[in-house]
């Protein structure tokens, strides 16, 4: 006899540390595949590490999950335009791809139904992410910078001023509006589910750790009630950046041994790990 309240998974992706397909990531679990590495060379600069991460701005941790930098993905099929991608935030395009990915391998959107009862549901962190980073610079940094260098240098000229903030923005690229709505945090499942015109419920939750978990219960929640008839759950982590990492060096919270041992007498933190993964989710019974 099966629960009357069963689910069932009818489709997957995933954007993972050593695993771009959810082939890939099972063969890594059977292999029994440590995919947790050194950080990166091109990530951050090496004089951002510190031996005991005293100071704010440094962290003793030297090793996490890290997805690879290129995403096998179409945007402009989903109407997102090539030049507003770079200013994106990357969750939001991760999630985008492994949810088109999770729906492909759920057979297709023909095979969701009335995709007005096609909800989206993802954990994701309230993190300080890139995209926001480089807003941030560009509206406040640079202003604090060349605000104080008029201070200090009060025969600065305001052509050399010019020509300091033009040099500061330049590295951040060109912003355009079209870009904004890619900057919003707690809109990545709004996102997907906009791109893939699903009616349903669309919004993200938080809970640190737990916020995929809770992602997929509340999905589960949602299929309970008849609210949905199709879920699309799960999470996207990809602020990979040296502020959170200063952030849980502050904590203790960083494995000082950077190793991972749950539920172990001899665990002594945690490492972070970037990455998305979405399950499809059906009522047992409508699955069949």
């Amino acid at each position: 006899m099966v629960n009357q309240e069963a689910v069932a998974i009818v489709g997957m992706g995933v954007f993972l540390p050593g695993a771009s397909t959810v082939d890939e990531y099972w063969q890594n679990i059977v292999s029994g595949t440590d995919a947790i590495t050194e950080i990166p060379p091109h990530r951050w600069d090496p004089s951002f590490h510190d031996g005991d991460g005293r100071t704010p701005d440094r962290t003793y941790g030297r090793r996490g999950g890290f997805v690879s930098d290129s995403l096998d993905f179409d945007a402009t099929a989903l109407g997102i335009a090539p030049s507003s991608v770079d200013g994106m935030e990357p969750d939001q395009l991760v999630a985008l791809a492994v949810a088109a990915s999770a729906v492909d391998d759920a057979g297709g959107l023909r095979r969701l139904g009335d995709l007005e009862r096609v909800g989206v549901i993802l954990g994701r962190g309230g993190y300080l992410s890139p995209g926001l980073q480089r807003f941030d610079q560009r509206v406040r940094s640079v202003r604090q910078i060349t605000g104080a260098v008029r201070e200090l240098l009060p025969s600065a000229r305001p052509e050399m001023l010019d020509r300091l903030r033009d040099a500061l923005l330049k590295p951040l690229g060109e912003f355009r509006p079209d870009t904004a709505i890619g900057l919003v945090p707690n809109l990545a499942a709004s996102r997907v589910a906009n791109r893939l015109d699903l009616g349903g419920p669309a919004y993200t939750v938080d809970a640190a750790c737990a916020s995929s978990l809770l992602a997929v219960d509340q999905a589960i929640g949602e299929l309970a009630r008849r609210r949905c008839d199709v879920v699309l759950a799960g999470g996207v982590h990809h602020c990979h950046d040296d502020t959170l990492w200063s952030m849980f060096t502050q904590l203790g919270a960083l494995s000082p041994s950077q190793r991972i041992s749950p539920f172990s007498r001899d665990a002594d933190g945690l490492l972070i790990g970037e990455g998305t993964a979405i399950v499809v989710l059906k009522r047992f019974y409508d699955a069949r």
